[in-house]
């Protein structure tokens, strides 16, 4: 496979850390676009590049952030009708004069940015700071989607007691301008997944139940930590609601924060099924009761002292109705990605990543399983779903000072080119981390017509932005 290095963006990325947003806009004009925030000391920017593949020129836009301190959550979506692109995040700082708040130091912050008749790029924001108590703290963003006639940001609001948490949802009508707020579930930490126009909320959140003792002589009300799935097959169906029965019982007054919980997912849009024409969901969940150092509890590292497990992989159709169930146990950090009706998956048992390969609507059993490399630190799957394209993934894994990018048979797993080792180079770290299930999923790769791009940091900090093909005929 062919690499080349595209553009190294003037930023350092200090522990690899860095709030970013990106988008690879494809057709004739080919362009990425990337944002991402800047501080120089004194104040905070946001850096707008705009970078043409077909000639590799760039241009960028620096706009400054007066009242912010830091920048959580970047999330970025182009609405092509309008032809504007759609930047949404977590602003942290002083009291924004804009607000109806001003006196809390968070804010959600929505800008459309595009280009005039002359080509300058022209921004508008507006700012979000209810529909939940205007004193609470917000965090974090969920997710920014655009369709033809609507976009939408979904994002989670702590109560002001901080008991209990508000999933927000704004809509933005493009055609009238009208805005519109509601309140999707009541829980501290969720994942959604959208496959237009169906979509799914993963919550966690505690739940109570009654435990006979002594043959039925006493009751016990015990609180436990359990996850639950609402849906909807569209904006006008009636949403349906999954609940998981086993749960991990509550220990501390803040296990998910700072406590022995551990609770992770992923979810992607699977195959559809044949016999009724529904798109489905394939859900991955964990849930662990751990002794291990808390400040680990948002870094990709394996667990080692677990006292308890939960976990769960299956398939759901749009309407709530239970596909496959994977019937064996799966690991933490896991990523999804689709190969047509084949769904390629990744996760850390123990202390070794595996890679493998399910039909959810054939089979309950993986067709294909292997471990990887044990010094491999991290590792992701990304596959493209397009007409025409084989059913292939890419895998890259991160080791102590290097990343390899390989494509694989999402059939067998084993590798159909040669592997690029990208010496010196670290993937980014995910950007989101309490109140997000599937924080760890984030990783800074897009496939198209067997092309992927990659953002990495190297051993001097530097943002770099890598092109990988396959070798030309």
């Amino acid at each position: 496979m062919d690499t080349e290095t595209l553009y190294r963006f003037p930023v350092k990325v200090t522990g690899r850390e860095l709030p970013r947003a990106w988008y690879w806009q494809r057709g004739k004009d080919e362009k990425f676009v990337v944002a991402y925030s800047a501080w120089d000391g004194s104040s905070l920017t946001l850096i707008w590049t705009v970078i043409d593949l077909n000639i590799i020129s760039v241009k960028k836009v620096e706009i400054a952030l007066e009242s912010a301190l830091s920048i959580e959550s970047l999330q970025l979506a182009y609405h092509a009708m309008t032809d504007t692109w759609l930047l949404a995040d977590l602003e942290f700082g002083f009291g924004n004069p804009e607000s109806r708040n001003t006196t809390t130091n968070d804010y959600l912050v929505l800008r459309a940015i595009r280009n005039d008749e002359s080509g300058q790029v022209l921004t508008s924001h507006r700012l979000f700071d209810d529909p939940a108590n205007d004193m609470a703290v917000m965090g974090p963003l969920l997710t920014l989607e655009s369709s033809d006639e609507t976009s939408w940001l979904i994002y989670v609001k702590q109560e002001q007691d901080n008991l209990g948490a508000e999933v927000c949802r704004v809509q933005i009508t493009f055609s009238s301008g009208q805005v519109k707020h509601s309140i999707v579930d009541h829980v501290r930490i969720a994942l959604y997944c959208w496959r237009d126009p169906a979509w799914i909320l993963l919550s966690c959140g505690l739940s109570s139940g009654e435990f006979m003792e002594d043959k039925g002589i006493e009751y016990r009300r015990s609180l436990q930590w359990r996850l639950s799935l609402m849906g909807k097959k569209n904006e006008t169906s009636t949403p349906w609601l999954h609940h998981f029965e086993r749960g991990i019982a509550e220990t501390t007054d803040d296990d998910l924060r700072a406590g022995p919980l551990v609770a992770s997912a992923a979810a992607i849009e699977g195959p559809t099924r044949s016999e009724s024409g529904l798109s489905t969901f394939v859900v991955g969940t964990i849930m662990m009761n751990t002794r291990d150092n808390p400040d680990e509890k948002y870094r990709i590292t394996a667990k080692t002292n677990i006292l308890e497990q939960v976990d769960r992989l299956f398939c759901i159709d749009a309407e709530g109705n239970l596909v496959q169930t994977y019937q064996g146990s799966v690991g933490l950090y896991m990523g999804l990605c689709r190969a047509k009706k084949r769904v390629v998956g990744v996760d850390l048992v123990g202390n070794q990543w595996r890679l493998w390969t399910w039909r959810p609507l054939e089979q309950p059993l993986f067709d294909q399983m292997v471990f990887l490399d044990q010094e491999v630190q991290r590792a992701c799957a990304i596959a493209e779903n397009e007409p025409g394209q084989d059913d292939t993934c890419w895998l890259i894994e991160e080791y102590a000072d290097l990343v390899t990018i390989s494509k694989r048979s999402a059939v067998t797993l084993e590798q159909v080119t040669s592997p690029v080792v990208l010496s010196g180079m670290h993937l980014l770290l995910p950007q989101s981390g309490y109140g997000r299930l599937d924080w760890h999923t984030e990783v800074d790769a897009l496939v198209h017509d067997d092309m992927l791009l990659l953002l990495a940091v190297d051993n001097d900090d530097q943002l770099v932005l890598f092109r990988i093909r396959e070798n030309q005929a």
